[in-house]
C-alpha cells in the first residue's frame, strides 16, 4: 500500500539531521579513511587499544585538547544532572580517567569509531554528494590531490621524522606520541627534511668506514733508539 503523504511528512520529520536540526557537514575522506583503520583492526585490538587526547585531537579534525577537556567536564555534567548526551557531539565520545601514576585521560580506539560511525550516520546522503570534488577518491592520495593550502591531515611523526598518515599508522600498528595535522606545504617540508638526515647519516656512515683510522701514538718512542740495532 503506496504511503500518504501524512506519512511521507512524519518520515521527514522524524529523520535525524544531527544537532539542533542542522545538516552536518558531509563524510570527509578523511573520516572515511580514519573509519576504515580502525574498522580494519581486529575487534579484541579496537576495544584495548588506547589513544591518547592529541591523538584524538588530531582524529576529530584538529578539536583542541582544551576543548576535549572541556568536552569531558560538560559530558559528566550532564551524566550527573540526568540530561541526555547528544550521541552526534563530540562530548559523547567515553574516555578512561587516569588510574595511579598515569597523568592524562585516554580514549579507547572502539569508543572513537562508534563515536565516528555515529557521525556518518547522521550525515545527510543528498549532502554527501556535495562532498569532495571526486567522491570516489578516500584517504591520503585524495587529500594530496585535492586539498587547498590550508587544509590539514592527520599524521604521527615517525623517530626519523617522517610523517605517517596515521590512518595507516592504526591499522599497521606504528602510532606514535607525536601526532600532528600538517597542510601540504608543512607535510613536503618534514618529508624533505628526514630524507636529508638520512642521506646525511649514511654519507657519514660511509666516510667513516673509507677513512683510514689513525694509528694510536706508540708508548716510549725515544726507547726505540737506545735498543741494539734500532731504527737506523
Amino acid at each position: 500500500m503506496p504511503a500518504s503523504a501524512n506519512d511521507k511528512a512524519a518520515s521527514v520529520a522524524t529523520e535525524t539531521r544531527g544537532p539542533r536540526g542542522k545538516k552536518p557537514p558531509p563524510l570527509t575522506n578523511e573520516q572515511a579513511a580514519v573509519i576504515g583503520a580502525l574498522a580494519s583492526l581486529p575487534a579484541r585490538a579496537r576495544k584495548i587499544l588506547p589513544l591518547t587526547p592529541k591523538q584524538v585531537s588530531a582524529l576529530l579534525g584538529g578539536r583542541a585538547p582544551t576543548t576535549m577537556r572541556k568536552d569531558r567536564s560538560d559530558q559528566r555534567a550532564a551524566i550527573e544532572g540526568g540530561r541526555k548526551v547528544d550521541p552526534g557531539h563530540p562530548m559523547s565520545l567515553p574516555y578512561v580517567p587516569p588510574v595511579g601514576s598515569e597523568r592524562e585521560v585516554q580514549y579507547l580506539a572502539q569508543d572513537v569509531l562508534d563515536y565516528l560511525e555515529r557521525r556518518a550516520k547522521l550525515v545527510d546522503r543528498s549532502f554527501l554528494k556535495r562532498g569532495s570534488a571526486d567522491p570516489t577518491m578516500r584517504g591520503l592520495q585524495s587529500w594530496m590531490s585535492l586539498a587547498s593550502p590550508s587544509e590539514t591531515w592527520p599524521f604521527v611523526i615517525q623517530e626519523d621524522g617522517r610523517p605517517l598518515d596515521m590512518a595507516e599508522a592504526i591499522a599497521t600498528g606504528r602510532l606514535t606520541e607525536h601526532a600532528q595535522r600538517l597542510n601540504l606545504r608543512e607535510f613536503c617540508d618534514r618529508l624533505a627534511e628526514a630524507a636529508s638526515r638520512s642521506g646525511t647519516r649514511t654519507e657519514r656512515a660511509e666516510l667513516e668506514r673509507r677513512t683510514p683510522r689513525a694509528r694510536a701514538p706508540e708508548p716510549k718512542r725515544e726507547e726505540r733508539w737506545k735498543k741494539p740495532g734500532g731504527p737506523i
